[in-house]
């Protein structure tokens, strides 16, 4: 079975298509060429996704990786020490948006070059899965 899960059939509905995301009017900005992880340290399975966080930046490279925490607990900044600053990314509307689809974590999302969501994930990330999602935007580019 492959690690990138369908969605379900509700939120395939309340996106209109597959691997779809809010409409650029109502979603907020994510950065461009990205794939965005959102954890907390709440989540068993965020934890695992960031003990892989060096394959999944070897399986997403040129696309940037970022780690967005969905709460400021001491605990999830304790999770976050050993992720490089540089690939920390904090957007609370992001959250809020991203996170009513999700319905749960872990979840992520993948970038084009002009920010638009082109591959959702909604379970554990690996090195298989994000190469899973590369494929699916490179397959939406053209």
């Amino acid at each position: 079975m492959s690690s990138v899960r369908s969605l379900p059939i509700g939120l395939l509905a309340l996106l209109g298509s597959v691997g779809a995301a809010p409409s650029p009017i109502d979603a907020p900005a994510l950065p461009p060429s990205s794939v965005v992880l959102f954890v907390a340290s709440w989540c068993v399975p965020c934890r695992a996704e960031l003990r892989q966080l060096e394959a999944i930046i070897a399986a997403a490279a040129p696309i940037a990786v970022r780690v967005t925490p969905v709460d400021g607990s001491a605990r999830t900044g304790a999770l976050l020490a050993g992720v490089p600053a540089e690939r920390i990314w904090r957007s609370p509307r992001a959250i809020d948006a991203y996170l009513q689809l999700a319905g749960s974590l872990p979840y992520a999302v993948m970038t084009d070059a002009a920010g638009q969501v082109c591959a959702i994930h909604n379970c554990g990330l690996d090195q298989g899965a994000t190469l899973a999602m590369r494929r699916r935007c490179q397959g939406a580019d053209g």
